[in-house]
Order: C-alpha cells, then sequence, then structure tokens
C-alpha cells in the first residue's frame, strides 16, 4: 500500500509542476502575440511611409523630364534670336532702317536676357530636383533597398546631441542637457521646457528642432545616423588601423557590425587582445545606442 501511495504523490506532484509550466508558457505566447501585433502595425507604417517616398521620387523624375524639354525649347529660341540679330547687323541699312533694327535689337536683346534669366531658372529647378532624387534613391540604398521593394527595416539607433545640434550654435543647449544627464536625442523628452534650461540662448530654436524631429523631419545626416548608427571612423576615432581595415571591407557605419564575423581577423596582424577590445567597443555601443 505504502509503495501504491508513493506513486500517487510523485503523479500529483508532478501534474501540479506540469500545470505551472502551461500557465507560464501560456503567459509567454500571449506576450509573444501582442509583440507580433505590435510589429506587423509598425511594419505596415513604414511600408506606407515608403510607398510614399516611392511616390515622390516617381513624381521628381517626371518634373526632371518636362522641366529639361522646356530648356532645350529655350535654348532653340534663344539661339535664333542671336542669329537674327547677328543677320541684322552686318546688312547696310539706311537711317529709318537703321533706328527700326536697333530698335529691334534691343527688343531682342531684352528678350534674350528675359529667356537667359528663365534658362537659369529651370536649370536650377532641374538640379534641384535632381538632387532630391538622388536623396531619395539614397535613402533607399542606405535602408538595403531598390525602388522595388516597399520594405523596410526599423531605425533603432540613438542621436547624439552633437550630430543634431551644430556645435557652434547650440553649445550651451548641449551643455545643459549634459549636465542633467542627457546625451540623445530621444531622451530629451519635454526638459527644453523646464526651468533646468530657462534663459538657455537658443532654448526656443532647440525645441523646434527637437519637435521637427518627433514628426520625422530631420537632416539627411541625422537620418543616416537614426537608420545606420554613428560612422565606424567616430566611435573607433583611435583606432585608425581597424577603421582603415574595416573600410577596405565596405564598412562604412556601425550598423553592418551588428552581424560582423569577428573571426576573420584570426587571419590579420591585429593581436588576440586587441580584437577583444574591437568587439567589446562594439558591443558596448549596441548596448548604449540603441533603442529597445
Amino acid at each position: 500500500m505504502g509503495f501504491l501511495f508513493g506513486n500517487k504523490e510523485e503523479l500529483e506532484r508532478k501534474i501540479e509542476e506540469l500545470t505551472g509550466e502551461i500557465a507560464g508558457l501560456n503567459k509567454a505566447v500571449a506576450s509573444k502575440n501582442t509583440t507580433i501585433t505590435t510589429l506587423k502595425d509598425e511594419n505596415n507604417g513604414l511600408k506606407a511611409e515608403m510607398t510614399r517616398e516611392l511616390d515622390r521620387q516617381a513624381t521628381l523624375g517626371k518634373q526632371i523630364e518636362i522641366l529639361g524639354n522646356e530648356l532645350k525649347e529655350k535654348d532653340g529660341l534663344l539661339e535664333a534670336l542671336r542669329a537674327e540679330a547677328e543677320e541684322l547687323k552686318a546688312k547696310s541699312l539706311s537711317g529709318r532702317q537703321m533706328e527700326i533694327v536697333e530698335k529691334n535689337l534691343k527688343d531682342n536683346q531684352r528678350i534674350i536676357a528675359d529667356y537667359k534669366a528663365e534658362t537659369e531658372r529651370l536649370g536650377n529647378r532641374i538640379r534641384g530636383l535632381e538632387n532630391e532624387n538622388r536623396r531619395l534613391t539614397e535613402l533607399l540604398s542606405i535602408n538595403g533597398l531598390s525602388a522595388g521593394d516597399p520594405d523596410r527595416r526599423r531605425c533603432t539607433y540613438k542621436i547624439p546631441l552633437e550630430i543634431f545640434f551644430p556645435i557652434k550654435e547650440y553649445q550651451e543647449i548641449i551643455d545643459k542637457l549634459h549636465e542633467t544627464g542627457i546625451f540623445f536625442v530621444q531622451d530629451i523628452g519635454g526638459i527644453l521646457g523646464s526651468e533646468a534650461m530657462a534663459g538657455a540662448r537658443k532654448q526656443p530654436e532647440a525645441a523646434k528642432k527637437v519637435q521637427n524631429f518627433e514628426k520625422g523631419r530631420m537632416s539627411w545626416q541625422v537620418r543616416t545616423t537614426l537608420v545606420k548608427g554613428e560612422p565606424i571612423t567616430t566611435v573607433f576615432k583611435k583606432k585608425k588601423k581597424f577603421s582603415q581595415y574595416l573600410a577596405e571591407q565596405g564598412l562604412e557605419f556601425m550598423d553592418e557590425l551588428a552581424d560582423f564575423d569577428w573571426t576573420a581577423l584570426q587571419n590579420t596582424s591585429f593581436t588576440g587582445s586587441q580584437m577583444r577590445e574591437f568587439q567589446e567597443t562594439a558591443e558596448e555601443y549596441f548596448r548604449n545606442n540603441t533603442i529597445g
């Protein structure tokens, strides 16, 4: 009887343990489902944003084509006016005819000047559109995408204050934020409107820049840092030989070291202690500079 009783107690204990494990797994599954739902929502938002960027790129390309055609037409008219002016100059004319020719020449010169100004304006507009088109193409490239690929991964890197605020203009703001323990833009929150920042030079401008950042309006350097992290040469500024080695491998930003094969350094002249130091520096950067 004792043997059977002992087996029953053991079974009850096992059942209790399994019940606890099942409850824990259910909680974990629920948490994962919530995370998946959140990530899906974020991904859909990012896809929509990229679609808008691609549409804008297509529109800019069409505008460049239209303005280019206009520029060619105006160049042709300009040359025709010049030829007419030269032809009139070459003819021997009477006094009255000369007056008419001189009047026509002045009118033509005015027209030529107007077309020159219009041509320059169109040229500047085309160059501006071409620059914007290149910016959008580079934005896709930075994310490892082509124009036909609407997927993009999350922006995960913190923005150091020194990258976000031009130092010459905002040194006082940067110093005050450092004094309060803030070193990244994403950590600023509402502190720019607090007493700690009262009287600081450029405080209203700094607050506006942060508001624009939160709306997705930022400089190209800041946007690149948000997606790719800081340049490797910045993080490893005292390790120039290592930075040069990575540059030769085509690596420029810290994000590109996220899946770097550190064992590849065994085939280089770097010592074991140097390799460990490089890897520890990168891991520390990812710990302190990534969001979430």
